[in-house]
C-alpha cells in the first residue's frame, strides 16, 4: 500500500528534507533550531523546533506509519533512520552522477550514457520547489549545476556518437534550464544540419540571436554568426527540393569533435563545483 505525507506545513517538509537528504547524521536539537529559526530567541526557536517534530509525528500517524520507523529522536537529538525501508531519488541521482567525478575512473561510453540518462529521467524538477530556506536554496543550485553537467556530457557523446536526435533532445533541456548557453545553440545547429535539416538550424540561430538581444544586448558571438552564415550560404546555393544525402567533411567532422570534447570539459568543472557545494556549503554545521 502506498502512503502519501501530506506535510502540514512548509517548515515542517523543510525539517524533513533535511533529516533524509543527511540522513547519515544525527543532529543535536539545538543545532536543528538555530539553523531553521536563526532570528528567534533559543527559548523561542526550540518551542518551534518541538512543535514541527510533533506535526511530523503526527503526519506520520495520520498515514498508518509509526513515527519511529523512519525518525529517531530523544531528548536531545533527532534525525532519520537510514535503515528505515525507503527510496530517495536525490540519493540515486547522486550515485549516478558520480560517475563524472574527477576523483573516479571515466566510465566507457557503454556505461556512461545509460547511467547519466537514467539521472537526468530522474531529476523531474528543481529540489524542494517552493521552499526557500537557505539550506534548500545551496543544494536546489547545486543539484541544477549537476543536472547540467550531466546534460552537457550527454550532448558533447551523443553528438560524438553521431546519434543526433538523442543530441537535440539533451540540448534543448539544457536550453530549458539556460537559454542563453550560446555554445549549445551552435550545438543544436549541427545536429540539425548533419540531420539534413538546414532550416531547423537556420531556426536555432534565431532564436539564440534573439534572446541574447532581448536578455543581454549583445549578438552573436563570431563563431555562432560564421557557422549561421555558412548554413545560409549553403540553403541558397543548394537546388530545390534536392535528394542528397548529407555528407561531412573532414574539417566539421574534427570540429565537432573538438565542441564536444570542449563541453564534456566545461561539464566536469560544473560538476566539480556542484559537487564542491554539496561536501562543503550544503554540508550542515
Amino acid at each position: 500500500m502506498s502512503n502519501v505525507l501530506r506535510f502540514p506545513t512548509k517548515k515542517s517538509k523543510s525539517l524533513f528534507a533535511y533529516l533524509v537528504i543527511y540522513k547519515e547524521r544525527t543532529f543535536a536539537r539545538v543545532t536543528l533550531a538555530g539553523k531553521f529559526w536563526p532570528e528567534s530567541e533559543e527559548g523561542k526557536a526550540h518551542r518551534n523546533l518541538n512543535t514541527e517534530i510533533w506535526r511530523l509525528r503526527t503526519m506520520f500517524r495520520s498515514s498508518g506509519l509509526e513515527p519511529e520507523t523512519f525518525l529517531h529522536s530523544d531528548h536531545d537529538s533527532i534525525g532519520f533512520r537510514r535503515e528505515s525501508d525507503h527510496w530517495v531519488d536525490v540519493a540515486e541521482f547522486d550515485a549516478l552522477t558520480q560517475a563524472l567525478s574527477a576523483h573516479h575512473t571515466p566510465p566507457t561510453r557503454a556505461v556512461l550514457l545509460p547511467t547519466l540518462a537514467k539521472a537526468v529521467t530522474l531529476y523531474r524538477g528543481d529540489l524542494l520547489e517552493g521552499l526557500f530556506d537557505d539550506w534548500c536554496l545551496v543544494q536546489r543550485e547545486a543539484y541544477r549545476a549537476r543536472l547540467m553537467a550531466a546534460l552537457e556530457v550527454l550532448l558533447a557523446t551523443t553528438m560524438e556518437a553521431e546519434h543526433w536526435q538523442d543530441a537535440i533532445g539533451h540540448g534543448q533541456r539544457l536550453l530549458e534550464l539556460d537559454p542563453l548557453q550560446e555554445h549549445v545553440h551552435r550545438a543544436l545547429m549541427r545536429c540539425h544540419v548533419s540531420l539534413g535539416n538546414r532550416p531547423a538550424a537556420l531556426k536555432q540561430f534565431a532564436a539564440c540571436e534573439r534572446i541574447l538581444r532581448d536578455e543581454l544586448q549583445i549578438e552573436p558571438m563570431d563563431e555562432t554568426r560564421q557557422l549561421f552564415e555558412t548554413l545560409n550560404l549553403a540553403q541558397r546555393v543548394s537546388p530545390p527540393n534536392a535528394e542528397r544525402p548529407v555528407t561531412e567533411p573532414d574539417h566539421a567532422r574534427a570540429r565537432r569533435v573538438e565542441v564536444a570534447l570542449a563541453s564534456l570539459s566545461t561539464a566536469r568543472l560544473w560538476l566539480e563545483h556542484a559537487s564542491r557545494q554539496l561536501q562543503g556549503e550544503g554540508d550542515p554545521k
